[in-house]
């Protein structure tokens, strides 16, 4: 395999047990509980161990040696960026790789714009529901307005009924009357 112009090494675990004086049980207990950080390919029943996870290796080994737990160490390595690799399929030795940094820092950023975007909706939410109010303020001032002026129609309208009723009742009672009556 080819990788940025010169061959990629893959190392069984003796054969990094003999470079960096780990004994093979200790690798294999490194790989089972920090193998997401370790470049690893498995094929058939061997393991292999890419030449740039022994500095990883080391540095864990650093790490026991200093009485730290196998989440802390966990953790230090998150901190450190080293990389996360997840195997999504054994026959296949391809893998992905996921820095958590700048995966932390992508969510942050991302977590922020969604902060900023939601305060804003906030804003305009709010402006919104004062506008609204406004509006509901004025269509009620304008129901009590159209109200006192049906009211008063309907008074007035009442008084000219009235009148024409007078008017009548007027008329029919000069009918009833004979013509000399008029001068009396």
């Amino acid at each position: 395999m080819r990788k940025g112009g010169y061959m990629e090494r893959w190392l069984s675990i003796k054969e990094v047990d003999e470079q960096t004086s780990i004994p093979h049980q200790t690798i294999r207990r490194y790989i089972d509980r920090h193998g997401h950080h370790l470049k690893l390919k498995r094929q058939h029943n061997r393991m292999f161990i890419h030449e740039d996870s022994l500095e990883h290796l080391q540095t864990i080994r650093s790490w026991y040696a200093k009485n730290y737990n196998s989440d802390q160490v966990d953790e230090l390595l998150v901190n450190q960026g080293v990389p996360m690799t997840i195997e999504y399929d054994e026959n296949d030795s391809e893998s992905v790789s996921i820095n958590f940094p700048e995966v932390l820092s992508s969510l942050t950023k991302g977590m922020n714009e969604q902060r900023e975007f939601n305060e804003k909706l906030l804003k305009h939410l709010s402006e919104q529901d004062q506008y609204m109010r406004k509006q509901d303020e004025k269509i009620q001032a304008q129901q009590k307005l159209l109200d006192e002026s049906l009211a008063k129609r309907d008074e007035q309208l009442l008084e000219v009924i009235r009148e024409m009723q007078e008017t009548k009742e007027q008329v029919a009672a000069s009918r009833e009357k004979k013509w000399w009556q008029f001068w009396k």
